[in-house]
């Protein structure tokens, strides 16, 4: 998106907020206020390259039909129910998705799926949206779906059915939580 300082400071020009964050780079890059092969260690190049992938797997997901075709099958399995079965089905794969990998990926991945319901059912894909930032901000039930339960796996000796022990039930009040809470703020 642009920058809103852009619009008020040159209302005839337009930034875009990417091309902003790259010129700035190379610029802080170029004059060494920011010494790349100082930082590029710190970079886990292992995420990043996951995030990347699923952005472009979820863009191929759009541009082959296939987001269509999965949705209309799930949208078939629940016809008869509404949209709000189909908001907590579009909940259930974003959360398994995310308690496998990152939740940027996840959330990547059930956007054009959550899309494609919504247009076809008719209705605001607001709820959809709202519905897969939390269920891919809820990796409560696996230590490899968050970088942070990989750490505190490490550092506190659990195993994985520790994680779905806890992680589970919390998974479960958040699903609750969120499909009951989020049509009645965000209407379809």
């Amino acid at each position: 998106g642009e920058l809103p300082i852009t619009k008020e400071m040159f209302p005839d020009i337009k930034l875009d907020m990417f091309f902003f964050v790259s010129i700035t780079t190379i610029i802080m890059a170029w004059t060494n206020l920011f010494p790349a092969r100082k930082y590029t260690k710190y970079i886990s190049w292992d995420i990043l390259i996951t995030i990347a992938c699923a952005f472009a797997i979820s863009k191929a997901m759009v541009n082959s039909g296939v987001a269509d075709s999965v949705a209309k099958f799930i949208i078939g399995l629940s016809d008869d129910y509404g949209p709000h079965v189909l908001l907590a089905m579009v909940f259930i794969i974003t959360n398994l998705f995310t308690e496998l990998i990152t939740n940027n990926a996840a959330a990547a991945l059930a956007f054009p799926l959550a899309l494609s319901i919504s247009a076809q059912l008719g209705v605001s894909p607001t709820p959809f949206f709202v519905v897969i930032c939390m269920a891919a901000s809820a990796s409560f039930s696996t230590p490899i779906g968050y970088q942070t339960n990989l750490i505190v796996q490490g550092i506190g000796n659990y195993k994985f059915t520790d994680f779905v022990r806890i992680g589970l039930p919390l998974n479960i009040i958040t699903f609750l939580i969120s499909i009951i809470l989020i049509p009645l703020i965000w209407n379809f």
